[in-house]
């Protein structure tokens, strides 16, 4: 298990996110079921590979990774929405970021060829879409230094970011992510 990071001086915390190694289908079973017998919950949700519930009045989101994308998902889902974001610089540079890594999409036409995996490792794909690891392992203190990362890299624009330059799908997605909303005000 591996509790994701935040910016040092968040305060509220609405939820926890663990992220969980789980190699199979019997130890994610596993981990659902030992949920079920042991956390007292009123509510549990099972939503792909997020299982949530509440403990104690706060949400606990437990996200199941494999053992092959284990660090790149901590990347990923470390320091709130930074991930989130700057995957919006990858898309501009025509690559896609998730918790998998940086991968680029070979498209013909509108028809996906195939995957391309290109690092799954944080220090690459942060000099890829031009930022500084020595920046990022600094850590941030407070979320608008996450802020002033994102905004501080050689590709960023942040037009990418405007909800109306969105499709449907994603704009719905991230009107939802108070993050996401929060930087469309601070960029204003």
């Amino acid at each position: 298990c591996y509790p994701l990071r935040s910016h040092e001086s968040k305060e509220f915390f609405g939820d926890l996110d663990i992220l969980v190694l789980c190699n199979s289908k019997s130890e994610e079973d596993f981990l659902k079921s030992y949920v079920d017998s042991y956390m007292k919950y009123s509510e549990m949700v099972v939503n792909g590979n997020v299982i949530s519930f509440d403990y104690k009045q706060l949400q606990v989101d437990l996200i199941i990774t494999t053992a092959d994308n284990w660090e790149s998902s901590q990347f990923y889902f470390d320091y709130n929405d930074l991930g989130n974001l700057l995957g919006r610089i990858a898309h501009k540079l025509g690559l896609k970021l998730g918790h998998d890594g940086l991968s680029h999409n070979y498209r013909v036409g509108t028809n996906l060829v195939k995957n391309i995996m290109i690092t799954k490792d944080y220090r690459e794909i942060l000099t890829i879409i031009g930022y500084s690891y020595a920046d990022y392992d600094d850590g941030f203190n407070k979320l608008e230094d996450i802020f002033n990362f994102v905004a501080g890299g050689c590709f960023f624009s942040k037009e990418i970011f405007a909800l109306e330059n969105r499709n449907h799908v994603s704009r719905v997605r991230d009107a939802k992510r108070k993050t996401y909303m929060l930087f469309l005000e601070w960029l204003k």
